[in-house]
């Protein structure tokens, strides 16, 4: 017998990607047999798995990881905490893990994922000192060792970043930034799917420490990436910040104003979202490292 909740999994999954089930298993199996494993009256072979999965857009170590966040009330909370700890609601954070027995969590993977989400919570409300949040965070990715990985999962490319900035301003560190360029520039699937949501914003902080270091070609490509997924997965979150790098790369690559155009395109962005707190910030930024004043963007569009 089959895993019929794994087989509903998937089934939800290829709704969601709004593909008929004749074109989700045309030419790997037939529509017979994919009904069969939904009744959970069949298993499908593992190359013939793998290749629907990749129809997917989804290769099987996402998937593993996804399955597991909808069916174990620990992962569960813990990807809520997560997305609390995004939104900068540290408080609700807190309460999350609060009700979390870390001893019950025999994975490594979420027991790395709860430690991570613990030590920088516990930086941002000034529990520990940064440099011994820090220290701990280097520790839970073996760092610098992780940088002779090949392959990153979302959490430790997490970590990476929440440990790039401090590094690279307290002990002028450019290795990690360099490292993630080479990992996210060539990997439009990305792992674990299942936080497609929150990767643009990964994008854009790699793009902002490269920028600090003035590697702009690297912060524009970059930048352009994540734009190009916030486009492919039609996700928001992220593409204010990602704009804004992608102007200051353009800057400084380009000897012509295409950057204008992009932060024109800030500027709707800005307003169509009604992101006032935010639209104060980047006024700030855009007429200190463009010498254009944010309302002038306006101007000149309607020229």
């Amino acid at each position: 017998m089959a895993d019929n909740n794994f087989a509903q999994f998937i089934e939800e999954l290829r709704i969601s990607r709004n593909l008929s089930r004749e074109d989700f298993v045309d030419g790997i199996i037939s529509t017979r047999q994919y009904q069969r494993f939904l009744n959970g009256e069949s298993s499908i072979k593992n190359n013939n798995m793998t290749d629907l999965l990749e129809r997917l857009e989804i290769n099987s170590i996402d998937i593993y990881y996804q399955y597991l966040a909808t069916n174990d009330d620990y992962i569960k909370k813990l990807t809520d905490a997560y997305q609390a700890y995004f939104n900068r609601n540290l408080l609700k954070t807190t309460q999350i893990l609060s009700n979390i027995n870390s001893d019950n969590i025999s994975n490594d993977y979420y027991l790395k994922y709860y430690r991570f989400l613990k030590i920088n919570t516990d930086i941002q409300l000034k529990k520990v000192p940064t440099s011994m949040g820090m220290e701990k965070l280097k520790e839970l990715v073996d760092y610098p060792n992780i940088l002779e990985h090949k392959i990153l999962n979302f959490i430790e490319i997490n970590i990476l970043i929440s440990l790039s900035d401090y590094i690279v301003t307290e002990e002028k560190d450019f290795r990690i930034a360099n490292y993630l360029f080479d990992k996210l520039k060539s990997n439009p699937k990305l792992p674990n799917l299942s936080q497609i949501s929150y990767k643009p914003a990964l994008y854009s902080y790699v793009a902002r420490t490269l920028g600090h270091i003035k590697e702009y070609e690297k912060s524009l490509q970059i930048a352009k990436t994540g734009l190009e997924i916030c486009e492919k997965y039609q996700i928001y979150a992220g593409v204010n910040s990602l704009l804004y790098y992608h102007a200051l790369g353009e800057k400084y690559v380009y000897d012509d104003k295409r950057h204008l155009e992009t932060l024109r395109r800030l500027y709707f962005s800005l307003h169509i979202f009604n992101e006032t707190p935010r639209t104060k910030t980047y006024k700030k930024f855009i007429q200190k490292n463009f010498s254009v004043s944010f309302e002038d963007l306006f101007e000149i569009k309607n020229a």
